[in-house]
């Protein structure tokens, strides 16, 4: 073979196995997500938050469920129902969720960082400040997104 050759079959293998690394890196990594949007949008929910709390009966834990014709959050979508829970010893959470052809999607405020742990059987992303975004666990959570185990 001469060396000319053997400098282009050289080349042409090296970017084959270069090719077959990033497309393996990006199956193994799962599916990729879109994030919510919390740098425009994070005002108008910690208002919206804010104004349900205030009217919140003093249960620990309640949900409303909306279903199709729920209000719309800008940034989030229609709300099909939300919740807030109140652990002993925890600040109070507060959760907006929706359900798409995807799955279920959260959009979490959780005063506590360390209570992201407690998301069990979600795929978990911080947002920014006291803003979680969840989503279901399929196979394989999304880019970026923390499996939290199911109980």
């Amino acid at each position: 073979m001469r060396s000319g050759t053997r400098k282009v079959t050289i080349i042409l293998i090296a970017t084959a196995l270069v090719t077959v690394a990033i497309v393996i890196g990006v199956v193994l990594r799962g599916p990729t997500a879109k994030t919510f949007d919390y740098k425009t949008y994070e005002a108008t929910w910690q208002v919206r938050v804010d104004g349900l709390l205030k009217g919140r009966q003093s249960s620990a834990s309640s949900c409303w469920t909306l279903g199709a014709n729920g209000p719309t959050l800008p940034g989030f979508g229609r709300i099909g129902s939300y919740c807030w829970t109140s652990v002993p010893g925890h600040q109070l959470n507060f959760r907006f969720i929706k359900i798409t052809t995807q799955g279920e999607q959260q959009l979490l405020y959780m005063p506590e960082a360390s209570d992201w742990t407690m998301q069990h059987g979600y795929c978990v992303v911080h947002l920014s400040g006291p803003w979680w975004q969840l989503a279901s666990a399929t196979n394989s959570c999304p880019a970026g997104f923390t499996r939290v185990a199911a109980k």
